[in-house]
């Protein structure tokens, strides 16, 4: 019974959209879009607030395979911590140690474009105080922002752009995954989703 339910649940998670999938879908090129609007916003205003936030997530989906939430919040810049997901802007490199999938699934390392790197940098300079997170919390640079209020942030600027009725992670992530994933064999895809 479990290989059958693992079966079924890889096969979902591979299918085409459902209608109300569709409604909700948000394109890599959205991504882009956003990006790119709050950049020229982020470089005028030069503050750590919703819109630099919104900043970083609209690029870091946008250029990476898409990860979980937490994989980001859980973020830091300091390597070599057991568990502990970091990146590298020496190497390039997003070390994902500390995931969802992790008693199954190996730790992964994703390259970091050239573009992504300069994003994060431009966004941790606008810290009102050195923190070794890559998104600490608006009143406490030492903890992470939570995934819930990222999400609060995030929802309102796909509303505002592209009136979607209804965004979470979940639906950026899946909206990503079925746009690139149909080009991809068995193993890219489970690197992808991190499977």
């Amino acid at each position: 019974i479990n290989k059958i339910l693992k079966d079924t649940a890889e096969n979902k998670s591979f299918q085409p959209p459902n209608p109300k999938q569709q409604t909700n879908r948000i394109y890599r090129n959205q991504l882009k879009t956003i990006r790119d609007e709050l950049f020229k916003k982020v470089a005028i205003d030069k503050s750590h607030n919703k819109d630099s936030i919104a900043f970083i997530l609209s690029s870091i989906y946008y250029h990476l395979p898409p990860l979980r939430p937490t994989e980001i919040s859980n973020t830091v810049f300091t390597e070599n911590i057991d568990n502990t997901n970091y990146i590298d802007f020496t190497n390039l490199k997003w070390y994902i140690n500390e995931h969802k999938s992790k008693t199954s699934i190996e730790n992964r390392t994703i390259d970091i474009p050239q573009e992504l790197a300069n994003d994060i940098q431009l966004f941790i300079s606008l810290f009102k105080e050195k923190s070794n997170l890559l998104i600490p919390q608006f009143s406490d640079y030492l903890f992470p922002m939570s995934c819930t209020y990222l999400a609060k942030i995030y929802k309102p600027y796909f509303q505002e752009y592209f009136k979607l009725p209804n965004v979470n992670f979940q639906i950026i992530r899946t909206s990503i995954i079925s746009e690139i994933v149909p080009t991809l064999n068995i193993q890219q895809q489970n690197i992808v989703t991190g499977k």
